[in-house]
């Protein structure tokens, strides 16, 4: 087969660039040094304070990417808050009861994939494509890094257990009753410059064959059980619903769940600020205990006159969450849902 002279210019001006790009990458995937990559990701993990890492294996995955394989990453427990004494301004009070010391939490990926998109590079964005095996389930879509914090992602979770998840302190703080069930959502993010106060996207969560308990629980508001009482294991079904947001405001939509044993349904909204631990929620929930289950299990009765202040025309019971991502108010009982924000009504600001 003879080129043409147009096809041989072609093959000049593009086929040498693209064979020496290929060789400098099969020459990257050969050469790479893996362990120095393995090391650094360890002790910039160990700097941040969060905990520590060590990697199993480390290694080249194909086309630009990056394989690990058993991933421990030791979360280092929540420091106790500093009480000053009364002569600093604080508050006198008895002395302290000796608590048990946190203990670390432990996380393990089994595997994890990552990969660089090199088309991205070119507008100076980095793009990673990720695929892990994580709390049980898998974990799979893309994370853009762009100029001044920004940040993009497009991510998948599927057949995540909460059982696992619930080892992490923020689930083991915000849920004191252990969870049961499989976790699959979808989170879509915008982060402009890095400020959570302007992001907008969506988040669609499902929980299936999800349940709560067996565990303790308190009612502040009410005098005989506000030292805790211990609830029997309690079946929620499928729990579905979509976080919307537009600026910083995040909308609840859709969010009930039905079965046998309890009705639930979820309305309110979220403020996103910088930093992130100080933004504010205002959560209703609505729930309904089945008559049978309160028959058999006496505590879910007394637990109901517990939120009888809470009790609504309609036969549910209300139940009002405020707080901030690092500190949680008690539960509200309340008949009256809140309004929407303001700027849900209006649009966003």
């Amino acid at each position: 087969m003879v080129l043409s002279q147009r096809a041989r210019r072609m093959v000049k001006w593009v086929g040498y660039p693209l064979f020496a790009l290929l060789s400098f990458l099969i020459c990257l995937y050969v050469v790479f040094p893996y362990d120095r990559l393995n090391d650094w990701l360890c002790e910039s993990f160990a700097a941040s304070g969060a905990g520590t890492m060590s990697i199993g294996s480390i290694g080249p995955s194909p086309l630009a990417g990056v394989a690990l394989e058993d991933v421990q990453i030791t979360l280092a427990p929540p420091t106790p808050r500093l009480q000053l004494p009364p002569s600093l301004g604080g508050k006198a009070s008895a002395p302290p009861m000796p608590e048990k010391r946190a203990k670390p939490t432990r996380i393990r990926i089994d595997r994890a994939k990552v990969k660089v998109g090199l088309l991205a590079l070119i507008t100076g964005e980095l793009k990673l494509e990720l695929d892990a095996t994580v709390f049980g389930g898998g974990l799979s879509g893309t994370v853009t890094l762009g100029d001044h914090g920004s940040f993009e992602t497009d991510l998948d979770l599927e057949g995540v257990k909460l059982a696992q998840l619930g080892r992490l302190p923020q689930v083991k703080e915000a849920f004191s009753l252990p969870l049961q069930g499989e976790l699959a959502t979808t989170i879509k993010l915008n982060v402009p410059r890095g400020r959570w106060g302007r992001s907008s996207g969506e988040v669609r969560l499902k929980c299936s064959e999800l349940s709560v308990g067996k565990g303790k629980i308190k009612v502040p508001s009410d005098p005989f059980l506000k030292h805790g009482v211990t609830l029997p294991r309690v079946r929620l079904g499928t729990l579905e619903g979509t976080f919307n947001i537009d600026r910083g405001q995040v909308t609840l939509g859709g969010f009930q769940s039905s079965s046998p044993d309890l009705k639930l349904f979820a309305e309110g909204s979220i403020r996103l600020v910088d930093p992130l631990p100080f933004s504010s929620l205002a959560i209703y929930l609505r729930f309904k205990i089945d008559e049978q289950l309160k028959q058999r299990e006496t505590t879910l009765d007394l637990l109901e006159k517990g939120f009888l202040k809470g009790k609504r025309a309609d036969g549910f019971l209300g139940l009002m969450l405020r707080g901030s991502f690092r500190r949680m108010s008690p539960p509200l009982p309340t008949p009256i849902a809140p309004p929407p924000p303001a700027a849900a009504r209006r649009g966003a600001p």
